[in-house]
């Protein structure tokens, strides 16, 4: 099956994702008094996203400002097609970021605050005009940033799609080393959900594609194509998931 530009776009599409900061990000070494454990060893006890780092309040608030955030960022995405951003800060205050097109964000004005955040602090929500979930630079970009604690993307008929890194979960690599992981599970889904079609239907897909790479609004696609992509970027999210031990939810 061919990737289409539209379709396989960096949703989240900080400037400096193609160098990568390569000097530094290649360089990083694990820091371990930027990861407190507890006394069993655990990590999460500072900024992360176990119960014992925060209240069940602030909990509470946090959900409650992803909520209001995501419905936000959709609203306007339904109106202009494009796409919108949302940061919620520990406090639970949010902070809206500027919109880009249909498939994609520039969070560069943000990186200060990414890169400053206490672990595991921020989370990020944001809506998809294509009616399917996380592409790859999302899951780069939740996975380069230790601030990042979860990620959310709304498509506009309803459907979430969130990651969540636990304590178990993998920070601190190179993100050539996270490319590669990323590019390997988007490669293996495709091929998976492609074993299961026939050729005709490969075809069906590959042609309506090309119209969204024209200009055909996704959302207009016949519902049984929609379901192939939806299946592929499920696919294709789970296992980023489980290689790196986030916590992956659908609704």
């Amino acid at each position: 099956m061919k990737v289409y530009s539209k379709l396989y776009g960096r949703v989240i599409n900080v400037k400096d994702v193609a160098d990568a900061r390569a000097v530094s990000m290649n360089e990083a070494k694990w820091d371990e008094s930027k990861h407190p454990r507890d006394e069993d060893g655990k990590f999460g006890t500072v900024g992360g996203v176990g119960e014992d780092s925060r209240s069940s309040e602030s909990k509470t608030v946090r959900e409650n400002s992803i909520k209001k955030a995501t419905h936000s960022v959709v609203e306007k995405g339904i109106e202009s097609g494009h796409e919108y951003g949302a940061f919620i800060l520990p406090d639970g205050s949010i902070k809206e970021v500027s919109s880009g097109d249909a498939n994609s964000i520039d969070i560069s004005s943000m990186k200060p605050i990414l890169e400053s955040a206490e672990y595991r602090s921020l989370s990020f929500t944001h809506n998809h005009p294509m009616p399917w979930g996380f592409s790859d630079g999302d899951l780069i970009n939740f996975c380069r940033y230790e601030s990042f604690s979860e990620m959310t993307a709304a498509t506009h008929d309803g459907k979430t799609f969130t990651v969540r890194k636990t304590e178990k979960s993998s920070d601190g690599r190179t993100t050539a080393g996270i490319k590669s992981t990323v590019t390997r599970s988007l490669a293996e889904s495709l091929r998976i959900v492609g074993e299961k079609l026939t050729q005709e239907q490969r075809n069906e897909v590959d042609a309506w594609m090309k119209k969204v790479d024209s200009g055909l609004d996704a959302n207009e696609l016949p519902e049984h194509v929609k379901k192939i992509e939806r299946d592929i970027f499920s696919a294709f999210a789970k296992s980023v998931a489980n290689k790196f031990n986030w916590e992956y939810e659908e609704k």
